[in-house]
């Protein structure tokens, strides 16, 4: 118990670290869980264990996730709703104490915060797939000489898959337009692999047990289409993908091209073109560097999906892409 206990007091100090609003859009990744984002947010912060989003107009509005690989080992758990929730919340309420809260403040804004709590609330609750969350949520108030007091909310919401536990963190000002439906909205898209098929539940698991898998950085990714074996080469739906890479993916109907965002490099591939440009921005200068890259295959759309060969886009992306022939599953390493 004392290590998960632990746990939740290291996970209160990052509370400036994450969040989300809105309607769902991106799929990202962390352990075996994937969730969509909420349109309108940055990706600030992605690590194997943890990432982190940022609202572009309401910089209050911070979401942290954070994988914690073997904490319901400990407790004979498979998920969170195996655990008492009435040790959860002495658990939460420990960590979330005003005590804790004000350190935190006055460490963040470097001078002296005093934290008052108010209004709070903790129970078990299930998400769309009928995946069991523990949300606990507590509405606070800052005060420091010399200045206006500032209100806020913050929520903790923890699911556990097999050994593992996976911790939603949500800050924001209170009144802001964006509140906690945004994040509920984020949590209902929560998803688990599923260990006994090797890939995620409902849609995301391939209906073909044939189909050709996808592997990136040790993690299998399920794309809503299967990638595909044509004129002897593998083509993917690309922003499965790209995203799980950590790259934005943007498509342009009108010119019918597909935009791929990394720092400095974007990659423009048009359909039906056996070609891509990668444009890399020159660091202090206002124009971009181009290289003209030759695909394997052109790029194409297939059911709705843009497709592109794996390889070249892969090792673009600056990837190393290999094949697994036995398994059949393209193995990428970023």
């Amino acid at each position: 118990m004392k290590k998960v206990l632990s746990l939740f007091l290291v996970i209160v100090l990052v509370l400036s670290v994450g969040t989300v609003a809105g309607a769902v859009g991106a799929k990202e990744y962390l352990g075996n869980m994937s969730f969509n984002r909420a349109d309108g947010f940055d990706k600030f912060q992605q690590t194997d264990i943890s990432c982190g989003f940022a609202h572009t107009k309401y910089q209050s509005q911070t979401i942290a996730v954070t994988y914690l690989k073997g904490y319901l080992k400990g407790l004979n758990a498979e998920d969170i709703a195996d655990v008492d929730e009435s040790l959860l919340k002495d658990m939460l309420d420990g960590a979330c104490s005003a005590e804790n809260f004000s350190q935190q403040m006055t460490s963040r804004n470097g001078f002296n915060v005093t934290v008052t709590l108010g209004e709070k609330y903790a129970g078990m609750k299930q998400n769309n797939s009928g995946i069991p969350i523990y949300l606990y949520e507590v509405n606070y108030t800052g005060r420091a000489s010399g200045r206006e007091p500032f209100y806020g909310h913050y929520a903790v919401a923890v699911f556990g898959n097999y050994d593992d536990m996976y911790m939603f963190e949500f800050d924001r000002a209170q009144g802001e337009s964006s509140t906690n439906v945004d994040f509920m909205n984020m949590l209902h898209t929560v998803s688990f692999v599923n260990e006994s098929s090797g890939g995620f539940p409902g849609t995301q698991v391939p209906a073909n047990p044939n189909a050709i898998k996808i592997k990136i950085d040790g993690s299998y990714v399920y794309p809503d289409s299967d990638p595909l074996i044509k004129n002897d080469r593998t083509i993917v739906p690309i922003r499965a993908v790209a995203e799980k890479l950590g790259y934005e993916v943007s498509w342009d109907a009108d010119t019918r091209t597909v935009t791929i965002v990394s720092g400095l490099d974007t990659l423009k591939i048009k359909i039906g073109q056996k070609y891509m440009d990668l444009y890399t921005q020159v660091p202090g200068e206002n124009y971009s560097e181009r290289a003209r890259l030759t695909l394997d295959a052109p790029a194409e759309i297939i059911n709705d999906r843009t497709y592109l060969p794996l390889r070249a886009i892969g090792e673009a992306l600056g990837c190393d892409v290999d094949w697994d022939g036995t398994n059949r599953t393209v193995i990428i390493e970023s």
